[in-house]
């Protein structure tokens, strides 16, 4: 079972009250301990699907705007 707490982050979201959990400094790791697996570019394909999972998201996040 898990005996740590939860640090977490309210603020309001248009109607809503969202909350966000947020780390602890102990759980947040260095750049230095990141490994980059490749120094080649991102192929076409790599780049279309990222603009499109960052396109779904905006849409996302202007969809929990809507006052509606």
């Amino acid at each position: 079972m898990r005996s740590r707490e939860s640090l977490a982050l309210q603020r309001p979201r248009g109607q809503i009250i969202a909350m966000q959990t947020l780390l602890w400094p102990d759980e947040l790791r260095s750049s230095e301990e990141i490994t980059v697996l490749s120094t080649e570019p991102p192929r076409h394909q790599e780049l279309q699907m990222a603009r499109t999972l960052m396109d779904d998201g905006h849409r996302q996040r202007m969809i929990l705007r809507s006052p509606y």
